[in-house]
């Protein structure tokens, strides 16, 4: 949703993002939108990965073509081979987690990244009826007192009323971010 995407945008462009992970693309739209936003506003991001368990979206087929820093692979983010890759680069500085929705499968997808990146962001944290599991997730980290001493904690859950009259009231979408506070604190 706009509403939403426009101040996570907003949000990112106040750090230097120079690699970023997405882990889930389906079509690629947040992907490629997040990519060329922060490459704008900052400097290039230098590395950029998507990563999902369904083929390479055929948008990408032309994208890679204009920009040689961004990668897609097609790859699960709970396989030993994704965790391969994340111990043999360098860390990220955001990780867009939007992947399988399941409670296990997300709650993985954190514990994979979390040390090996700065910024973690979880996309439909109040999605209450087609996905509560991720917004279970996002509670129980939020809720973690280990987490607080090193996380600083930010949401973006707008929601447009018409939207949401269309689904018996139900909420879609949201991002929940967590910025490491020694990076939150460096790129400033």
């Amino acid at each position: 949703y706009p509403n939403q995407l426009n101040k996570y945008l907003i949000f990112l462009a106040k750090y230097k993002i120079e690699p970023y992970l997405e882990i889930g693309l389906e079509r690629g739209g947040t992907f490629i939108t997040t990519l060329e936003y922060l490459s704008r506003i900052n400097s290039p991001v230098k590395f950029a990965l998507g990563i999902d368990i369904i083929e390479k979206p055929v948008l990408f087929n032309e994208y890679f073509k204009i920009n040689k820093n961004a990668y897609y692979l097609k790859l699960s983010s709970q396989s030993a081979e994704f965790r391969e890759i994340l111990e043999a680069k360098p860390a990220f500085d955001l990780v867009l987690i939007d992947g399988d929705h399941s409670y296990q499968a997300c709650m993985k997808d954190f514990e994979t990244v979390k040390e090996f990146t700065s910024i973690i962001v979880f996309h439909d944290i109040v999605c209450s009826y087609y996905c509560p599991q991720v917004a279970r997730v996002w509670q129980e980290i939020k809720e973690n007192p280990e987490y607080h001493y090193k996380y600083n904690f930010y949401e973006i859950t707008d929601q447009y009323q018409e939207t949401m009259e269309r689904h018996a009231g139900n909420t879609l979408g949201g991002f929940g971010i967590m910025v490491k506070r020694d990076f939150e604190k460096s790129k400033y």
